[in-house]
């Protein structure tokens, strides 16, 4: 049961991002800013699913927004949305993890040669 009521939110999700999306694409900022509250709060719960608390989600919730942003006129509307935004997420998401293993190794490497 509980696994069809996710498929039935995913659904409803992905009809209404996909045409808050196309809204957004003819100018609508209003439908804008709500494709990009309702991301922001998807990203979040996905990543403290996937997670926990972890103290990069906040980065990376921006980083997709950004991505998402920057990327929006690569969306097309007869494709499906949710797929479009969490590859972009997934990939921006690794790259956070790896600039902040790039950096906590920079600094423990720091560490050790003094």
């Amino acid at each position: 049961m509980q696994e069809r009521n996710q498929t039935v939110r995913w659904q409803a999700d992905e009809k209404r991002w996909s045409a808050l999306m196309a809204a957004s694409h003819l100018g609508d900022k209003v439908a804008y800013a709500q494709l990009l509250s309702e991301l922001t709060d998807a990203l979040t719960g996905y990543l403290h699913k996937q997670f926990g608390q972890f103290e990069l989600i906040e980065d990376c919730v921006q980083e997709c927004l950004l991505a998402v942003h920057k990327a929006r006129h690569t969306y097309d509307p007869k494709r499906d949305f949710r797929p479009w935004f969490f590859t972009i997420a997934r990939h921006k998401t690794i790259d956070v993890l790896r600039q902040s293993s790039r950096h906590v190794g920079s600094v423990r490497s720091g560490f050790r040669s003094r």
